[in-house]
């Protein structure tokens, strides 16, 4: 899965501090994420997002995880609404 999304002005640093919180979270309850890649592009204007699951079902669950309001209100505060999200793969 991927995911790219350009930053609003000034909140760089906000980004920074989010995915810092990100990366714990999925690492700590994530055990089928198995490739968990998180940087800013274009000289920090996108953040984007490298995800690789073991299997489907992996892909799911995360996506359970990650679909609470405050999470992505988080990330909506901090970034513009024209991202891209691409998902290969068996569902």
């Amino acid at each position: 899965m991927t995911f790219e999304a350009p930053i609003k002005l000034g909140q760089q640093d906000a980004v920074r501090e989010l995915v810092s919180r990100m990366v714990a979270f999925n690492q700590q309850g994530e055990p089928d994420t198995v490739l968990y890649r998180v940087f800013m592009r274009e000289y920090g204007e996108v953040l984007a997002f490298i995800e690789g699951y073991a299997q489907s079902d992996a892909m799911l669950f995360a996506h359970r995880r990650h679909r609470r309001p405050s999470r992505f209100r988080r990330l909506r505060n901090t970034t513009h609404r024209h991202a891209e999200l691409v998902v290969r793969g068996a569902l």
